[in-house]
């Protein structure tokens, strides 16, 4: 427990989210990614809506 504690806790210019390692920075881009897509399929939708 303590080193985790040191882990997240040194001053490395990363964001805590990103500090738990590989598996923190994939899901962190997997969840960029799903947002992005989530928002382009509401846009196409509404422009579906607007359009027809």
């Amino acid at each position: 427990m303590a080193k985790l504690q040191k882990q997240f806790q040194e001053n490395n210019d990363k964001p805590v989210f990103l500090k738990g390692g590989a598996m923190d920075s994939i899901l962190y881009r997997l969840t960029l990614v799903l947002c992005v897509i989530g928002i382009v399929g509401d846009a196409w939708l509404w422009l579906g809506y607007i359009v027809a």
